[in-house]
């Protein structure tokens, strides 16, 4: 029996029966945030790239999906042809996500 994308809450205990073998494969599926880059303040990569760093990207994983994930690193999933290893994701950094955000003049 195969039992594709389990609830993150259930495979705790999927993987602690004895009589069950779960297999575990990285897979396509990103979440992302979008923004207008036409519109203020989007418009600024200051407050975008301020956006990204006060994001505690690994709470998530952890809080939602129950660690059965990966922080996403750049918009390309390293399962894809395409990924690159070499984009980097900014640092998790609430202080200075909040500067940037004050120098780009947003309150």
């Amino acid at each position: 029996n195969i039992m594709s994308y389990p609830a993150p809450a259930d495979i705790a205990g999927l993987q602690a029966d004895a009589n069950l073998t779960v297999a575990e494969q990285e897979g396509l599926n990103v979440g992302a945030l979008m923004y207008n880059t036409q519109q203020k303040p989007f418009d600024d990569v200051r407050v975008r790239k301020a956006l990204n760093m006060a994001i505690n990207k690994k709470a998530i994983i952890d809080a939602v999906f129950q660690g059965a994930g990966q922080v996403a690193m750049n918009p390309i999933p390293p399962t894809m042809w395409s990924y690159n290893k070499d984009v980097k994701d900014d640092p998790y950094d609430p202080d200075a996500a909040k500067k940037m955000l004050e120098e780009a003049g947003v309150k």
